[in-house]
């Protein structure tokens, strides 16, 4: 075999091997190298066009982000500067009084709804609430309290009518009775309708300072002064 007819098998050999490279099933040499070169440089441009795309966020996670800004911004407004110190400070201010707030109106799990104890850790709390005696963290507490209240009053409720000891109206609830109770303990001559509105707006309250006290009533003592109009301006219905 010649020269040529070497360099002639060798060229076809190198022609089918690029030809299976770009896998188009046609055994060819590349004819326009200039070609080849613009695909090679156009690549990184599709590259990051393909990756802007991707990382482009939906209207749902972009509603999300906003959100999440909201809430950093309420949680700073809530918790304020030096975390540790003030919570320090303020439970060394308020832990007697909340001591004692609490040997009024811890009650034992035997009595019935109608023991007049109930009546009396009502007013104890309400003093602290509506009074002038304590401070405004000791109210937080005397907030959480009273929701602490009616969950263990609508128990006794429940376990009175269980057993035949009390009977409601039909569709009236456990929730609305203990209502009725609340109402008794206020030593006031307002009009009823008044009244009732005015203790489930207290009640609305204790339910919301109980959201922020959770998993411990002693939370409260970390919020800011801002947490009160938080409160304050957070309106909820809630149903009573």
């Amino acid at each position: 075999m010649d020269i040529d007819s070497e360099f002639s098998e060798a060229t076809i050999d190198e022609t089918r091997r690029f030809g299976n490279v770009f896998g188009d099933g046609v055994v060819h040499a590349p004819a326009n190298l200039d070609h080849c070169a613009h695909a090679t440089a156009a690549t990184p441009e599709r590259s990051n066009l393909t990756s802007s795309l991707n990382n482009r966020s939906t209207p749902e996670e972009d509603i999300q982000k906003k959100h999440e800004a909201k809430a950093t911004v309420i949680a700073n407004r809530l918790i304020g500067q030096g975390l540790i110190n003030s919570f320090t400070e303020n439970y060394e201010k308020t832990t007697p009084d909340w001591i004692s707030l609490l040997g009024q109106t811890v009650l034992p799990s035997d009595i019935t709804s109608s023991d007049s104890r109930i009546i009396a850790a009502f007013r104890a709390v309400d003093s602290i609430i509506c009074g002038q005696q304590g401070t405004f963290l000791l109210r937080r507490l005397a907030y959480v309290q009273l929701m602490r209240l009616f969950s263990f009053l609508e128990a006794v409720i429940k376990s009175d009518r269980e057993n035949g000891r009390v009977f409601r109206k039909p569709c009236y609830r456990d929730a609305s009775v203990a209502i009725d109770i609340y109402m008794t303990a206020q030593e006031t001559s307002q009009n009823a309708g008044d009244l009732r509105r005015e203790l489930k707006e207290r009640k609305r309250r204790g339910r919301r300072w109980s959201e922020l006290a959770r998993p411990s009533p002693l939370f409260v003592l970390v919020y800011s002064d801002a947490a009160e109009q938080i409160i304050n301006d957070f309106k909820y219905i809630g149903s009573a």
